[in-house]
């Protein structure tokens, strides 16, 4: 059975991924993935990823096709600060004014992961 909201803007996968360009430049992808259609809401590469360059790409695709009811992310150091101590990152702030609902998976949780369709370096 394969993992799915039932509606459009349910809820967005947001990941990171890092990969190698074929100059040996590293990059970071981040791409949001609406978890209904499969829909690529978000796609930004940079070279380091900071939290508030996740809210900036964020607001861009909520802008462009409106705000999902919930997101959820792995618990990279640019979605939750919740694992050193109970900070809150960029994302995490701006997600309440929003009024979505946010989730952040636990380490060992297998899940769809937004995927860039580069090569992944490992």
């Amino acid at each position: 059975m394969r993992f799915q909201a039932e509606q459009p803007n349910e809820r967005w996968q947001l990941d990171i991924t890092h990969v190698q360009l074929a100059d040996g430049t590293d990059v970071e992808v981040l791409n949001v993935i609406d978890d209904h259609s499969r829909l690529c809401v978000a796609s930004h590469a940079r070279r380091v990823f900071k939290a508030a360059d996740v809210v900036t790409s964020f607001r861009k695709a909520a802008a462009m096709h409106g705000l999902p009811t919930s997101m959820l992310s792995d618990n990279g150091a640019v979605f939750t600060g919740s694992y050193r101590g109970g900070g809150r990152v960029a994302i995490e702030l701006a997600w309440p004014a929003t009024g979505l609902a946010s989730a952040t998976a636990a380490p060992t949780t297998r899940r769809p992961a937004a995927r860039s369709s580069a090569s992944t370096k490992r």
